[in-house]
């Protein structure tokens, strides 16, 4: 197995390119798609390839920056401060912008998000009575609920203004 693309997935020449430019060079997205000659979105679907993430991983971590350093950072940057001028004299206080930026970093490994509300009401209509029992299902296994989950769909009719889900965790 090779050290840099652990996974031995071929890239291709323009991918390396881009993961150059992109992450090497410190490149944004739109600079990295006009230095390679490609779209931005050719840039993001590369950068979405799982070689892509492994190569950058491989990449960091041979300059040091390891899963432990950067929880190491973050956590300092959770008590982050910052030096201002106040009346002429020079005091530190906390740098809240770098204090809640960690925060939210944190929150995000954790999965400690409120949930986002999402009208469902026009694309439950469109779909299938057997589609929805199977994202229904696919949802209680992902909730670690499964077996304990009992729901039902009540067939919708042209005079229903959509469909009626209902659903208790026993």
């Amino acid at each position: 197995m090779d050290e840099i693309n652990p996974t031995n997935e071929t890239m291709t020449m323009r991918d390396l390119e881009i993961f150059k430019a992109n992450q090497i060079d410190g490149k944004t997205l739109d600079k990295t798609a006009e230095i390679v000659g490609v779209s931005r979105k050719t840039v993001s679907r590369t950068k979405s390839k799982v070689s892509y993430h492994e190569l950058a991983q491989a990449a960091l971590e041979q300059k040091g920056l390891t899963v432990d350093v950067y929880a190491g950072k973050l956590i300092e940057k959770l008590d982050a401060r910052k030096g201002v001028n106040y009346d002429g004299e020079r005091i530190e206080e906390d740098d809240n912008v770098a204090q809640m930026t960690a925060l939210k970093e944190v929150a995000q490994i954790y999965g400690v998000h409120a949930p986002r509300e999402i009208d469902l009401k026009h694309s439950l209509a469109s779909a299938s009575d057997e589609e929805l029992d199977q994202n229904l299902a696919d949802a209680a296994a992902r909730l670690g609920v499964g077996s304990q989950c009992e729901y039902s769909i009540d067939a919708a009719t042209e005079e229903d203004s959509g469909l009626e889900i209902q659903g208790d965790v026993l």
